[in-house]
């Protein structure tokens, strides 16, 4: 469902303080379009924002049965949208997730793990197979059937419930992750989110996210950076994750470009970590520097527009592929 097709809906929730620096400079740098709500900049850090949203019950209703872009919404799977042969998914995650994972938490054998938005499970279980004690969740209710059927433990966390996870106690886990898809971008309060899983991190533990970075277009892109849809609350960047996720106490140990993953843009890997000591550090002072972050702005937006001809001609020629295969 398109932006233009929801303006009957009441948009009740407005941003008046940026989440990251707490500045209330935001300025709009688009207008909304029938793919996206409007976006406002934060002058003093660049956070790009969307507001004003749906209402939380409307939004979750969206990503229950409207949702296209899921096989555990009710409209992705009408859409053809499938969760595909588990084998096929747990290869993919194998040679992509997984090693990001491996790479900081070493061992996996006896570590805690809660993996977020598992979707149809294939990482955690990777991750249980080598011997780590892994807490799978989604939002979509026949995601989180999907994952106890392969014999994971499995919870349904709404998409506005990340900032909460009362149901666990602090110093849980050795690792939370984020990676089959990104998540903060689509989290009213990605800062309580996570301040929270600073909380559940034992010291020492790996907060392992993906994210998408709006100033690398990529595939299928759209008219614009900012034609996502309804779903995201921020458009981060490799700068204002980083910045994010340093703000909320974490020892950031890497952000930085995925190497091979790309959707409509390039994925971003954060990888940060809950200090030895349990102690959260200082806030760094953002640092910001509006011209380039504009210079910027508008190269990825250009790039955008020169890619979306091509983009949909690809779209086209797939679709026409399947007809003649008879999907």
């Amino acid at each position: 469902m398109t932006m233009q097709e929801m303006t009957s809906q009441q948009f009740t929730r407005s941003v008046a303080v940026c989440p990251l620096c707490r500045s209330q400079d935001l300025s709009q740098i688009a207008p909304a379009t029938p793919d996206n709500t409007r976006i406002v900049s934060c002058g003093s850090c660049g956070l790009f924002i969307s507001t004003p949203t749906l209402p939380f019950e409307r939004l979750q209703i969206f990503y229950c049965e409207e949702f296209e872009g899921d096989a555990g919404s009710a409209a992705g799977r009408k859409a053809g949208k499938r969760n595909v042969d588990l084998s096929k998914q747990m290869d993919k995650a194998r040679q992509r997730e997984l090693p990001i994972v491996l790479e900081h938490v070493r061992q996996l054998q006896g570590k805690t793990i809660l993996d977020l938005r598992s979707r149809n499970g294939a990482l955690a279980k990777l991750m249980q197979d080598a011997g780590a004690n892994v807490f799978a969740s989604d939002p979509m209710l026949p995601n989180v059937e999907l994952c106890r059927q392969i014999g994971l433990k499995a919870m349904q966390i709404g998409v506005f419930e990340h900032s909460d996870l009362s149901s666990f106690e602090a110093e849980s886990f050795d690792a939370i992750t984020g990676l089959t898809i990104h998540v903060l971008a689509h989290l009213p309060e990605p800062d309580a989110f996570l301040h929270k899983a600073f909380q559940l991190l034992k010291p020492g533990g790996y907060l392992i996210l993906d994210e998408k970075d709006v100033f690398r277009p990529a595939n299928n892109i759209k008219a614009g950076i900012f034609a996502s849809g309804i779903g995201h609350f921020y458009h981060f960047t490799q700068e204002t994750l980083s910045a994010l996720i340093a703000a909320c106490g974490f020892q950031l140990v890497n952000v930085a470009p995925h190497p091979t993953r790309r959707t409509a843009f390039r994925h971003l890997v954060a990888v940060a970590r809950k200090p030895i000591d349990g102690t959260p550090l200082s806030p760094p002072q953002v640092q910001h520097e509006p011209t380039q972050r504009n210079k910027n702005y508008h190269i990825a937006q250009r790039s955008a527009r020169l890619r979306a001809p091509f983009n949909a001609f690809k779209r086209n020629l797939r679709k026409l592929v399947k007809r003649a295969r008879g999907h």
